[in-house]
Parts: C-alpha cells; sequence; structure tokens
C-alpha cells in the first residue's frame, strides 16, 4: 500500500517477540507491538498532463521541441507524530500532503555540414516548480534525518531545508546584549540567529520577535530541488576525426554541509581531518565574519542547531563526457578483411564548475545526508578500438 518507498503492510501492526516485561520479581521476554498501523490508507495517486509542440525549421536543420508539464501527487504518504501516552511506538502512515510539479521543456538542435565538416549543436533546458499545495494537517511535520532537518509546508517545495537563519557573527560582548536570548548565552565567535517569530500566552505563533531564541524561530533556509536543469550536446565531424561533448547542470538548488567531520572539525567522526577553510575561522585576533569558533558541543551546542550557516548553494556545470575518435578509411581496413576500424579516446566527469566544489572539495552530486566525503564521481578516461570484421 501507498508507494514503493515506503515499508511494506503499514495498514498491518507489526509485534516484536524479543521485548521485556515485568513478571512477579523477574524480567522476561514478551510480545509488544511497535508500530500503530492505518488500516485506511491508500496508495498515492499522480494525475499528469503535458502540452507541447514540435517544430522544425530550414529543411530540418533547427529542430525545436517545447513541453509544458504538470503533474499532480495526491495523497503522499506521511507519518505524523502521535501523543506520548500511545507508547513508543512507531506512528502510523497518513494520506495527508498533496504535491504539484510544473514546468517547461525547451528542447533544440541545430545540425548543418560545410564540405567535410559537419556539425550538430544541441541542449535542453527544464524550468521547473515544486510546490506542497496542500498539508491536511495542523501538526507541522518536521523531519530530522541524520541531523537534516526538512519541513513539509504548503506553498514550499516537498522536504524544504529547516532550521535557523543565521544573520552573522557576535564580534563583542556588548553586540550579545543587544541581542536576543538563547538557551545558552553566546560569546564573542559564535553564529547570530534572528529572532523572527514568537508565541503569545496561549503559545499561538505571533509572527514577531519576542527576544527569545526557540524553536518558534526556523523557518525555511533552503531548497533540495533545483528550479533550473540543463544539458548540451555538441557533435563534430572532420573527415575521418569525429568529436562529441556532453554537458549537464543544475542551477538554484540547495545542498546541507552538516556537521561532517570535514567541515565540523570538533565532531568525534572527523577522524582528525579539518579543512583548511578553517584556519581563517573567528578568533580574538582574527574577527572572521563568514565561520565561527571553534567549540566543543559540551561546552557550547548552539553552533551545532540545524541553521542556514550549513546550506550552500549547490549550483553546477559538469561536462560529462568528451570522446574523441577516428575512423580509417576502407582501402586501409580492407587489407586485413574488417569492414570498420574505430579507435577513441574519451574522458568522463573531467570538468566541473561549481563554487560549492571549489569552496569545500566535495562532489555536488553527494547526497546531503552523507556527512562524510564519501568517494566522488570518478574522473576516467578510456582508450579503446572498435572493429568489426
Amino acid at each position: 500500500m501507498g508507494n514503493q518507498q515506503i515499508d511494506p503492510y503499514p495498514y498491518q501492526a507489526t509485534y516484536s517477540v524479543n521485548e521485556t516485561y515485568s513478571f512477579g520479581d523477574q524480567v522476561v521476554l514478551g510480545v509488544a507491538q511497535t508500530d500503530i498501523a492505518n488500516p485506511d490508507i491508500e496508495w498515492e495517486t499522480t494525475t499528469t498532463w503535458n502540452l507541447g509542440a514540435d517544430l522544425s525549421f530550414i529543411r530540418g536543420k533547427i529542430n525545436l521541441s517545447v513541453d509544458y508539464f504538470n503533474r499532480e501527487t495526491d495523497g503522499i504518504l506521511v507519518r505524523q507524530e502521535i501523543p506520548d501516552y500511545l507508547g513508543d511506538k512507531t506512528a502510523p502512515f497518513e494520506n495527508l500532503a498533496i504535491v504539484v510539479n510544473k514546468g517547461l521543456e525547451i528542447d533544440v538542435m541545430y545540425r548543418d555540414k560545410i564540405g567535410n565538416f559537419s556539425y550538430q549543436i544541441g541542449g535542453n533546458l527544464t524550468i521547473q516548480d515544486n510546490e506542497l499545495t496542500k498539508y491536511l494537517s495542523d501538526i507541522p511535520f518536521i523531519s530530522n534525518n541524520s541531523g537534516v532537518l526538512t519541513v513539509l509546508q504548503e506553498g514550499q517545495p516537498i522536504n524544504a531545508l529547516y532550521g535557523f537563519q543565521t544573520t552573522g557573527i557576535y564580534q563583542d560582548e556588548e553586540q550579545i546584549a543587544n541581542g536576543p536570548t538563547y538557551g545558552q548565552t553566546p560569546s564573542p565567535g559564535d553564529l547570530i540567529f534572528a529572532d523572527i517569530n514568537g508565541r503569545d500566552e496561549n503559545g499561538d505563533l505571533t509572527g514577531e520577535p519576542d527576544g527569545l531564541i526557540t524553536e518558534a524561530d526556523r523557518t525555511i533556509i533552503g531548497n533540495q530541488i533545483p528550479k533550473y536543469l540543463i544539458g548540451g550536446n555538441l557533435s563534430f565531424g572532420y573527415k575521418n576525426f569525429d568529436l562529441s561533448v556532453l554537458v549537464q547542470g543544475v542551477f538554484d538548488v540547495d545542498t546541507w554541509t552538516g556537521l561532517s567531520g570535514a567541515f565540523w572539525p570538533l565532531e568525534k567522526e572527523d577522524r582528525g581531518q579539518i579543512h583548511q577553510l578553517w584556519t581563517n575561522r573567528w578568533t580574538p585576533e582574527n574577527p572572521s565574519a563568514t565561520l565561527p569558533r571553534l567549540v566543543s558541543n559540551s561546552a557550547y551546542s548552539q553552533n551545532e542547531l540545524p541553521s542556514s550557516f550549513f546550506v550552500e548553494d549547490n549550483s553546477y556545470v559538469r561536462i560529462r563526457n568528451i570522446t574523441l575518435g577516428y575512423n580509417f578509411s576502407p582501402d586501409i581496413i580492407e587489407r586485413f578483411a574488417m569492414s570498420s576500424l574505430r579507435i577513441y579516446g574519451s574522458a568522463e566527469n573531467f570538468f566541473t564548475f561549481s563554487k560549492f566544489m571549489d569552496k569545500w572539495g566535495w562532489d555536488p552530486e553527494r547526497e546531503p545526508q552523507q556527512f562524510d566525503v564519501r568517494i566522488p564521481n570518478v574522473k576516467t578516461f578510456v582508450f579503446g578500438v572498435n572493429v568489426s570484421f
């Protein structure tokens, strides 16, 4: 039931045979329900419609394809929070949200030949807008995936990054005294969180600053779904030589750097790896405006709270493949009883243009939850021979 990405049988309760009970004066093993089933859940349903046109000009030299798409998914499955009196059980899935993904796809191709030189230049652009248009619950759904906070909020992209908005770094005690109150008192060199919301005496959000930094001040701080996707392919031929280039990229998209060892040096998982950028961290002698002081979580934990400090623009352009080849002429290959002979060399993932990668050295295609550096897309060189007899 639901979709292929959730656990099977969510409409049935699950029991564990390895739970402990107090029975008399002994602790014994027993059976207990570990999650709450929802027998009323349904499959998510998707409605898609497109409107497009294919055009050709100058006797087929220019080909243009334009397509508008609209994809609405109804009944998105969400695990809603349950009250504590129900015990330590996994919450049930419910059909709570509607998500619309719409946009425009443009694909253009130009090809021509001048004497022995032929070429083909193509490109495509996708402009998309992802929006959660309906959320059927009064309880906000905030997901914590290994420290990455995301939220379901109407009018925003699905699973938008969520946390505190940082406005700079405290430089002195006077600035701290004139700022909002935190759960812990900050020191010079700590991150400044924006006070954007508060609660009234009834616990309702006011939308006005209240001089306190609390969970009410968390907001949307990033979008993990790219607004623009581009692609390009270039092909050139001259006599027996051929060259092709494949390009791909995304723009207007954010990623979460997280409390990885490479990013946040005082985490235990860092294995002693400290990024060189931290040499420019805040110190009394170096009042940095970009990197806070280094302090352990036990001494001051506010800097490690999910915030826009950990969000980076993840736009990039990557040259996926460059291939250069040579086809031997028939008068040569016929001597060896061949019908064709081609040699080629190709380079994959060799060039990437990314401010995020230039800054941190991480592959822009890494998953945000992969806090350690992980293995990036491998750069490869391939040399080969194609022979037909």
